[in-house]
């Protein structure tokens, strides 16, 4: 089963979408380095059983009334939903994808500094 919150998403696919973001983790305990790190952390998927279950996360804390509240917000999915943007293996690329851009950007952003400085 997979827990899926649903406050401030329109679509089950906008919730499973800020799973695969994940979320930072600030002064993390690195068991391997044995240092304080920052983080992310994520939600994806290995493998895809035969049948899913997804669970809406239908009730949030309430700061102000000091309880939880029932979120009553639409919820719209489809009748096919593609898991592959979810699973471990498609994460795992695009997140390489984004760090050899990024760092393609700052290589770029570095020349283009030292050019200034000559």
């Amino acid at each position: 089963m997979h827990e899926n919150n649903i406050k401030d998403k329109k679509t089950i696919q906008e919730g499973l979408e800020r799973n695969v973001q994940g979320e930072i983790i600030n002064d993390f305990a690195c068991d391997a380095c044995q240092k304080r790190v920052d983080c992310t952390s994520k939600t994806v998927l290995k493998t895809l059983p035969n049948m899913m279950l997804i669970h809406l996360k239908r009730f949030t804390f309430d700061f102000d009334q000091l309880k939880e509240v029932k979120l009553n917000d639409r919820c719209e999915f489809s009748k096919h939903l593609n898991m592959r943007p979810y699973m471990y293996d498609e994460v795992l690329q695009k997140d390489a994808q984004q760090r050899k851009e990024e760092h393609k950007r700052n290589q770029e952003m570095e020349d283009q500094q030292a050019k200034v400085k000559d």
